[in-house]
């Protein structure tokens, strides 16, 4: 893990001047104009996912030489499954098919049936790697505003409204197994039913994206509804999993385990946790080249993401802020590194352990 840190810090303070003196005349060779290029979003339009991606190529589009039209194509099913499975089908390695690929796209080969898998998302090539932040909150109405207080209720069950089995739910579950607190998860909940729910009290916990955070909860902790409970941090130069920097004031969830247990997290458990962190967090979305682009268009499309997503106008936008938040964005040769350790964490081991705890625990498969 230092390791990677100690690459990643390196490429990051020398990307700037190595992409210049890569691209110069590569971009020269490298020529989009006229061109059409599809981006492969794997959600319906509307969510984060597809706003994500569309912003991304609506960046994309200004630094790309020629400045070609990217045009989104939405292709939903099978938890990313369809449009993953498609785009490792028919993406030549031109650089006319990129893919918006995210966490589901990484986590289907693992847990997915293997016969309706046809990829492997750790063939492709990424451009750039977006990690995004995630928040857990209790309510205050309902007087599990504190983790202090999730204990002291004992038995009594903590709710919580979930959209899916898979993902950052199992995250948030398995951090409050390790912590000790009673937890009753409703899945298959709609996002948009679980907040209103929250709000009102009936559930007493609720998850979000940093960015989901603010939009739908910011109002609620400064009216006093809502308290943020823990982040589950970002990746720090050292290493570690520390605080997120769009949630400063708000404890990451190995803090949090500390403060509880006296100790570091470990064990099972948390080698499983921190095996999805690195993908649902660390690697929550990237924009893929397929397998085999050859590497002057690689280069191009690195150094025109880096442009696109460090443009000082842009980065000060509130758009850009609402969708990548203050987490920095990883580049090039550093995104491919942060899919190596994503690719490393979730272990086999760690999948079966998964699959035995949801099993035991919440008497569901995945």
């Amino acid at each position: 893990m230092h390791d990677f840190v100690k690459r990643l810090t390196s490429y990051a303070a020398t990307a700037a001047l190595l992409l210049s003196a890569a691209t110069a005349t590569l971009a020269a060779d490298v020529d989009f104009a006229g061109k059409r290029i599809e981006i492969i979003i794997s959600s319906a339009e509307g969510g984060g996912a597809d706003t994500y991606a569309r912003f991304v190529a609506a960046a994309l589009e200004k630094e790309l030489p020629g400045k070609p039209t990217i045009l989104a194509r939405n292709m939903t099913g099978g938890g990313g499954l369809i449009s993953a499975n498609w785009f490792e089908a028919n993406a030549k390695p031109d650089g006319l098919i990129i893919y918006s690929a995210a966490s589901s796209s990484k986590l289907s080969p693992l847990f997915g049936d293997p016969g309706n898998v046809h990829f492997n998302p750790n063939a492709w090539i990424p451009v750039v790697t977006s990690p995004n932040g995630y928040v857990v909150e209790g309510s205050r109405i309902a007087g599990s505003d504190s983790i202090k207080a999730l204990l002291a209720a004992g038995d009594k069950p903590q709710t919580i409204g979930l959209a899916s089995v898979l993902g950052a739910s199992t995250m948030v579950l398995l951090a409050f197994d390790m912590l000790g607190v009673n937890i009753k998860p409703a899945f298959n909940v709609p996002g948009g039913d679980a907040q209103l729910s929250f709000e009102r009290g009936e559930f007493t916990l609720n998850s979000d994206s940093a960015g989901s955070f603010f939009r739908l909860n910011g109002k609620n902790v400064e009216d006093g509804k809502v308290a943020p409970l823990f982040s589950f941090g970002t990746r720090g130069k050292n290493g570690m999993i520390g605080r997120d920097p769009s949630l400063p004031d708000v404890p990451s969830f190995p803090e949090v385990y500390k403060e509880v247990h006296g100790k570091d997290p470990s064990g099972p458990a948390w080698d499983a946790w921190v095996g999805l962190f690195d993908i649902i967090s660390t690697n929550s979305k990237t924009i893929m080249l397929p397998t085999g682009t050859p590497d002057d268009v690689v280069q191009v499309y690195r150094a025109a993401a880096e442009r696109a997503l460090t443009n000082p106008e842009l980065v000060k936008s509130e758009q850009y802020k609402n969708i990548l938040g203050e987490t920095p964005q990883l580049f090039g040769e550093a995104a491919k590194q942060g899919a190596d350790l994503a690719a490393k964490g979730l272990n086999q081991d760690s999948v079966k352990w998964l699959r035995e705890w949801h099993k035991t625990k919440f008497q569901v498969a995945i």
